[in-house]
């Protein structure tokens, strides 16, 4: 099934690259860097006429007995359950949108265990009249629980994505945060917001919108996260060169400098413009930088965060650029938060997704502009740390 990516995934998209015949366009140059990422095979899984070869809303699980790589699929309204030993679709559950086991966009999940899998549904026509809720699944497709609607206040946005993903912890749910509005309306609000499945009650967590945001307008300003190694969320925003750790046993956020070696040039606000309809839209999505997602891998004990680079608007001969040309590096880090190495990336190879798993970190191959890229099947490159000589 050919379906082509929209050219503005903005936050929602992480690109990677590297593999066995494909090196790096550019190694590290940093004085201190200790390592990079190598290539450690292709996973091949064949999928049917109903699934893509790529999500913005992947989602991974592990046991002591096998791993897989889990995505909702709109085209049937279920859940699809890949191993990645055995590189196929072992399961398929398909919902309902009515009845007892009804619930609509079976895609925001969270794999507790096979038989506990949280379905963010937003449009749920059984229980809530569309209004987003949280449902506890099993494998057989049964609906176990529902748990209270979410009555959240208006003009605000709780967002689950590849770079913000729904995630579960001792009874919460946690979301990335906004209010309508460019960044200066965010003042005064926290970048996450946490609910409470018993209760249905939620509150705005986590570091708090940097002061940075209050006088003039950035274009890309929504947070992306990943629960870390010690009890920790960290935050990035995609203007800012800083990651923000926040400590859920203290309530503390300490902010660390963390910007790409490659920024030749600050990310700058409009300081002219009254609102985000008077930005230069070709000036912030191509020729400004961009930091996008931040990833925690538990397996190799290392986070990655995602550097987009300015591009022109156009090239030398006059054809304009897509979102996709912007070339993208990844900066790899300890638990430290020390800086450990920086890959930039090939272009034009890979779609954007890291999914940490046992085997390494895992990229698709399906890139819209990659030659290489066949539709009949999910493409993953597993890249491994390596020691830099």
């Amino acid at each position: 099934m050919k379906i082509t990516p929209r050219a503005h995934l903005g936050l929602l998209l992480v690109t990677s690259c590297l593999f066995q015949h494909c090196a790096p366009s550019e190694p590290s140059t940093h004085p201190t860097d200790t390592c990079t990422l190598a290539s450690g095979g292709i996973i091949t899984i064949p999928i049917d006429s109903t699934t893509i070869n790529y999500s913005v809303y992947p989602t991974h699980y592990a046991n002591d007995t096998a791993e897989w790589y889990i995505d909702g699929n709109d085209y049937v309204n279920g859940i699809d359950f890949y191993d990645l030993a055995k590189a196929k679709l072992v399961k398929r559950i398909i919902f309902p949108q009515k009845g007892m086991n009804g619930l609509t966009f079976a895609k925001k999940l969270y794999i507790q265990s096979l038989d506990s899998i949280y379905v963010y549904s937003e449009g749920d026509m059984v229980y809530s009249a569309g209004t987003p809720q949280i449902l506890l699944v099993n494998y057989k497709g049964d609906v176990l629980k529902r748990y209270p609607v979410i009555t959240r206040k208006p003009r605000t946005s709780w967002m689950a994505h590849l770079a913000a993903p729904f995630t579960i912890r001792d009874g919460y749910a946690y979301f990335a945060f906004m209010v309508f509005g460019d960044n200066r309306e965010q003042m005064g609000h926290k970048a996450l917001v946490r609910y409470n499945l018993k209760t249905g009650a939620y509150e705005e967590y986590g570091p708090a919108y940097p002061e940075v945001f209050r006088n003039y307008i950035f274009r890309e300003f929504i947070p992306a996260f990943t629960f870390g190694h010690n009890d920790n969320i960290l935050v990035r925003f995609p203007s800012l060169p800083e990651l923000y750790n926040y400590d859920m046993k203290t309530d503390s956020t300490t902010v660390i400098p963390m910007n790409s070696q490659y920024q030749n040039k600050p990310i700058t606000p409009d300081s002219t413009a009254q609102g985000a309809w008077e930005l230069d839209d070709d000036f912030r999505d191509f020729q400004q930088h961009r930091y996008l997602g931040v990833y925690y891998s538990p397996y190799d004990h290392l986070y990655f965060s995602v550097f987009s680079e300015a591009i022109p608007v156009a090239d030398s001969l006059g054809n304009r650029h897509d979102f996709h040309d912007r070339p993208l590096t990844v900066i790899i880090m300890d638990e430290t938060f020390k800086r450990c190495g920086e890959i930039r990336l090939q272009d034009h190879t890979y779609f954007p997704n890291f999914i940490p798993t046992r085997q390494g970190l895992l990229i698709p191959r399906s890139h819209p502009k990659n030659p290489e890229n066949d539709e009949s099947k999910i493409q993953f490159e597993i890249f491994r740390p390596a020691s830099l000589p």
